[in-house]
């Protein structure tokens, strides 16, 4: 493909101000890229069962800029500890789309093996009370790859429960 072709398929996938934040980001060097670490736990008391509360946490560790919030799952959903994973993912994804900067390097962490095997390595999602949570995660991590180097990743659970205290 040769260049002015190239050009035109960035200009038609692309917004023109994309593409300009994308060209200053490139003649300013690799030092210019920000290292996003987002850290999120979902767990579960009484998992399944018609008391059960769950809740998720998320750590965002932005350059800088560190954030760090806990949230109760709405009654409305099945409260399982898979969900409240998943609610945990999906809010560190939408937290990617909304502060982060085209070429930003972000890992997020995570203990939960299902979720990062169905969202990164195309598992089944067997449990029909999850579809709809994988759907929304998997939209959104290809939502943000587009401009952003991101991952998820699978971490022991001592590593989660050391950056978010529980």
């Amino acid at each position: 493909m040769n260049r002015e072709a190239e050009a035109r398929e960035l200009l038609e996938k692309y917004s023109p101000d994309v593409l300009r934040l994308a060209l200053e980001i490139a003649e300013a060097g690799e030092q210019e890229r920000v290292f996003c670490n987002i850290y999120v736990d979902g767990g579960c008391l009484g998992s399944g069962s018609s008391a059960a509360e769950a809740y998720y946490s998320v750590k965002v560790i932005h350059g800088e800029y560190v954030r760090w919030w806990r949230k109760q799952l709405p009654p409305s959903l099945s409260q399982t500890n898979n969900v409240a994973e998943y609610y945990a993912v999906r809010e560190a994804l939408q937290w990617v789309k909304d502060h982060c900067y085209f070429g930003d390097v972000v890992t997020i962490h995570t203990d939960s093996q299902l979720v990062v095997g169905q969202i990164t390595s195309g598992w089944k999602v067997r449990a029909q009370h999850l579809v709809e949570l994988w759907q929304q995660c998997t939209e959104l991590l290809n939502e943000v790859q587009q401009t952003k180097d991101i991952s998820i990743v699978k971490e022991p659970r001592s590593v989660i429960v050391a950056q978010l205290g529980h």
